[in-house]
């Protein structure tokens, strides 16, 4: 007879006994504690043999978390029991320090099984500090902190950062980690330059608090990319870091000209994360470079953004790797019957619901004035397929400006402002 095999049929002997007349084989009951059947003595690799004890009262296997684990999973290997009697286990072999421990373990003779349960001890008391006694943090960044004896069979915890003079809270979740006290936390989303305390609680209860206060310093700005097409009169977010009231956020806007235009937020995210700002509505229309300034100062790279007149209004956004800042003047070439990757509004991001026929209209810059104009695209978007600009061979070779004309289905008529680029057909 192999192992499995007496195994069950122990197990099925035990069930027999006190009474049932189904058993699974995960589904044993506890037996009482004084039968007799004992598991003496838990082997896992690489755990201390001194730090797992047997409580035969509770049946627990009390696993006493050592100093700085390695590793918070382990394999149990074997076991010894009482004389008569075996071990069945599940499947699964593992014993986790952050989890509580393990599957329970069944103790079973021909008539008789205990089974004991594991449990996770930690001694020492938790602890949370400063690494290298580095009491200051940067916002907008990841806040690194010491935290002593984590690990207590519940899991993980939380941290929490109170700011001293107003009682402002922001928290962290910090997991379950074992081999270094050492933890890279998330970065605080609610915190300003100040003072803190920092704490930390575990889901177990055990609390603690640092000695000392962190002092969060500001960062260093740093704004995204804004949309690609807005209306005037209409409000502009625009996400970054460190991005303070008290450093006079504002948007620069700079046309192919040279004319700039400022404008100052309507709303400044009181941690930092962004900014909002109101368009003038008598803002003209055309192809701007936009930039975030703090004290005056650029922190984002010049962005290149269509204003439309309204909200019917089409723009043209990319040609190709082009179009990326209106301050560049050399020509776009562009060869007959090429495929070119290109976004135009409202084709490639229609807001409106409408379908719409999208024309590409050139005009030559030479005295002949010659025009031509053919569609780009009369379809749904397709984000698999999406339209793609091709020069016809019926167009002359030469210089030109471009325009983009939008036919709504309701018969509604409108034309892009001039590209601030020649195109030039080859």
């Amino acid at each position: 007879m192999n192992v499995v095999s007496r195994c069950n049929q122990l197990l099925v002997g035990f069930c027999l006994v006190v009474g049932f007349i189904t058993c699974a084989r995960r589904q044993v009951d506890v037996p009482p504690a004084d039968n007799g059947v004992q598991l003496l003595r838990v082997t896992i690799p690489g755990f201390p043999s001194e730090n797992i004890s047997i409580d035969q009262v509770k049946k627990e296997i009390v696993l006493t978390v050592p100093d700085n684990p390695s590793d918070p999973s382990f394999e149990t290997i074997s076991f010894q029991t009482t004389a008569g009697s075996s071990v069945w286990q599940p499947a699964s072999k593992q014993v986790s320090l952050c989890n509580g421990g393990g599957e329970p373990i069944y103790v079973l003779n021909e008539t008789k099984g205990s089974t004991y349960r594991f449990v996770v001890k930690q001694s020492r008391p938790l602890a949370i500090g400063f690494i290298d006694n580095q009491t200051k943090a940067t916002t907008g960044q990841p806040l690194a902190v010491r935290i002593d004896n984590m690990v207590d069979g519940k899991g993980g915890g939380t941290v929490v950062l109170t700011r001293t003079d107003t009682g402002e809270q922001d928290s962290l979740w910090v997991g379950c980690q074992a081999g270094s006290n050492q933890y890279m936390l998330e970065t605080p989303q609610h915190v300003r330059p100040g003072e803190y305390t920092v704490s930390i609680q575990n889901k177990s209860g055990r609390r603690a608090v640092a000695t000392g206060k962190l002092t969060f310093l500001k960062g260093a700005p740093e704004a995204g990319a804004g949309p690609m097409f807005i209306t005037a009169g209409t409000s502009v977010e625009i996400k970054g870091k460190n991005l303070f009231s008290a450093d006079a956020p504002e948007l620069l806007l700079r046309r192919s000209s040279g004319e700039t235009i400022r404008v100052k937020p309507t709303s400044v995210s009181p941690y930092g994360w962004g900014i909002t700002a109101l368009l003038p509505a008598l803002l003209k229309a055309g192809y701007y470079d936009m930039q975030v300034l703090v004290q005056g100062k650029a922190v984002s790279a010049m962005q290149r953004i269509a204003i439309r007149r309204d909200e019917l209004q089409p723009s043209i956004g990319r040609i190709n790797d082009e179009l990326t800042t209106v301050s560049e003047t050399r020509p776009i070439v562009l060869v007959r019957g090429r495929v070119n990757s290109a976004s135009i509004w409202p084709q490639l991001f229609s807001y409106t619901g409408s379908k719409v026929k999208l024309d590409i209209q050139l005009t030559a810059i030479d005295a002949l004035g010659r025009s031509s104009r053919f569609i780009f695209s009369n379809e749904s978007y397709n984000g698999d397929y999406p339209p793609v600009l091709v020069i016809p061979v019926t167009v002359q070779p030469g210089r030109y400006s471009m325009r983009a004309i939008a036919t709504y289905n309701d018969g509604t008529v409108s034309e892009s402002e001039p590209l601030e680029r020649v195109i030039e057909v080859q």
